[in-house]
C-alpha cells in the first residue's frame, strides 16, 4: 500500500534516515533480574 511506504525527507533537519537504535541484548542473569523487578513494579527506574 502506498501509505505504508517510507517517505524520505531531505530537508536537512533532524538526523539520518535510518539512525535507529539497535536492540539491547541482555544476559540470562540480567533478564532474570529485570523480570523479577518487573513482577513487583511495572514502572522500572534507574534509581534502584
Amino acid at each position: 500500500y502506498p501509505w505504508m511506504q517510507r517517505m524520505n525527507s531531505h530537508s536537512g533537519v533532524g538526523y539520518g534516515s535510518d539512525r535507529r537504535r539497535g536492540r539491547q541484548i541482555y544476559s540470562r542473569y540480567q533478564t532474570l533480574e529485570l523480570e523479577k523487578e518487573f513482577h513487583f513494579n511495572r514502572y522500572l527506574t534507574r534509581r534502584r
